[in-house]
């Protein structure tokens, strides 16, 4: 399988390390501010000024749409996605990992339930479909052409490709939802189908293919094993 863009680092991965950082932050402008003087309040607040526009920038460069907002054409297209899952779902539905999409649906009525399966550890992913206990339902999976870490490179659009007879397909703008036509019955079945999917979402340049396809991979080995 080929794997899509790489995993960047992202603030939720720094945060225990924030207090520490303001910290180290906050001794190094008072070392300064002491040793220039008199001028030390003033160098003091031109350098918080000249971090502040840094965070910024790198705000604007990172996750531009959380300054600019979300594109009208994506926002759209992501409400078209979670009526579909309204209008389809079930509460025996098994949702892979944690996607904008299923709250948006569910803020629309959806009946899920709470079978939600992580996406970035095999462990946890095996528990979840084994505490939801058998037979399981169907399969439900978004794919998100445009996330993207660098939010300029964003696809708009993704093409309404399946992975399998055994699957129904729709596409709103960048969205694909993909769903099983039958329940999947197992965490083997659920495993094996995504799997699946995952490797129509390489070919399709998504992001978290090969992290989610690597999960879906290890639990599978867990659950044989």
């Amino acid at each position: 399988m080929t794997p899509g863009p790489g995993v960047s680092l992202e603030t939720r991965h720094l945060i225990f390390l924030l207090p520490f950082a303001g910290m180290a932050i906050a001794a190094g402008l008072l070392r300064l501010g002491a040793a220039a003087g008199r001028a030390g309040p003033g160098v003091i607040a031109a350098l918080l000024g000249f971090l502040l526009a840094c965070q910024l920038a790198w705000g604007l460069d990172r996750t531009r749409w959380l300054y600019t907002g979300e594109p009208d054409e994506r926002a759209h297209a992501r409400e078209e996605a979670a009526d579909w899952l309204t209008a389809h779902g079930r509460a025996d539905d098994v949702l892979f990992g944690y996607e904008p999409t299923y709250l948006d649906a569910w803020e629309h009525g959806a009946p899920f339930g709470e079978i939600f399966v992580p996406r970035a550890d095999a462990k946890l992913a095996l528990e979840a479909l084994e505490d939801a206990g058998e037979p399981l339902g169907h399969g439900v999976w978004v794919l998100d052409a445009s996330d993207f870490v660098d939010q300029d490179r964003a696809v708009l659009t993704i093409p309404d490709a399946s992975p399998g007879d055994e699957f129904e397909t729709v596409a709103f703008g960048p969205f694909l939802v993909i769903r099983t036509r039958e329940p999947t019955e197992t965490p083997e079945g659920f495993l094996k189908a995504t799997v699946a999917v995952q490797e129509l979402s390489a070919q399709l340049g998504i992001g978290d293919a090969a992290r989610n396809a690597q999960t879906a991979a290890e639990a599978l080995e867990r659950l044989r094993g």
